[in-house]
This record gives C-alpha cells, structure tokens and sequence, in this order.
C-alpha cells in the first residue's frame, strides 16, 4: 500500500563525522518527518484484525529537496553514473496512526501501527573506480493494523532519522 499524499513534509540534512564502518569522510545525517494519507483502510467485516504495511518512498518524503540542499557537498559524478543515492548504516525511524475514524456503533475496535522499518533496495554503484552492488535508502515502511467493520484509518505520521553517505549509481538496478 502506498499514500495517495503525504503533508506536513520536514527534512533536515546534516554533514556528520565519520565513525563505524563508514568508508567516507563525506557523511550525512538526514531526517524526514511528515503524515501519509491513506484511502480506504477499513477494517474487515469479520471483525479480524485486517493488516497491511504503508510504504513511503523516498520520492513522497522529498528526496528531490534533500539532493538539492546536498548536490554542492558533493563531487561530480563520475562517468557512466547518473544520480547519487544514499547508504544507510545507522537508522531510527518511527509509525504511528494520526488520524482515525469509527462509524456508527464501535464493536471492539482497533488501530494500530505495530512496526516501522526502512526500505532498501539493491542498485549497481561506483565505489573507487569499480562497480559493485550496493543497498541504498528507498523509504520507510509502517505496519498498521484496524479491526471493526466501519473502523478506518487515514492519516499515518513518520519519522526516519538516518545517517550514512552518498554514492554515485549507474542506471540499472540489481535484484
């Protein structure tokens, strides 16, 4: 499932030091926050918790602004790369419901957002003149959960926290 929009955008891109098992000195801490609206998540008429994960892309959280207010700290790309992506190494990231509805009588209603976790997915990277694969940032994802027959949920908060580096990527994707 994905949002249909997402409101409320904050982004925060920091340069950081390097530590752990960064292999750049260039690292950034970067931060999104915001609310996901979702469509017609409705609880079953079984009255069975009905369970699905939300999945926001790093497109929906604004990667474009990130890449603006980084693209000077970083040096050009290299042939046969198109666009830089992000590896993450350390992360906290956060779900919850913001906003949820019951209609007519509540019969042991539930909400809920019960994990949340980042999305990454495997690309082909330059790394000191060589091509491997890499996992890059690709979002965050929210399970949520509702139970009753006319219980809904709409709007989903995030926050994902994440510190790593930039590489350059070539156009195909690996995996």
């Amino acid at each position: 499932m994905t949002p249909i929009k997402i409101e409320s955008k904050h982004y925060m891109i920091l340069p950081a030091p390097a530590f752990w098992i960064s292999p750049l000195t260039n690292n950034f801490q970067i931060s999104f926050s915001g609310i996901a609206i979702i469509e017609n998540f409705k609880g079953h008429e079984n009255q069975t918790w009905r369970n699905d994960q939300l999945d926001i892309s790093n497109t929906e959280m604004g990667w474009d602004i990130i890449m603006q207010r980084v693209q000077a700290n970083l040096p050009p790309l290299p042939p046969r790369a198109v666009k830089y992506e992000f590896i993450p190494l350390q992360w906290v990231t956060y779900g919850t419901v913001n906003s949820q509805f019951d209609e007519n009588n509540s019969v042991n209603a539930g909400f809920g957002a019960w994990n949340f976790g980042i999305n990454k997915k495997g690309v082909s990277i330059i790394d000191s003149g060589n091509i491997r694969s890499a996992d890059v940032l690709s979002g965050v994802n929210v399970k949520i959960q509702v139970r009753d027959k006319d219980a809904i949920i709409y709007r989903i908060g995030y926050s994902l926290s994440v510190y790593g580096y930039f590489v350059p990527v070539l156009e195909n994707v690996i995996g």
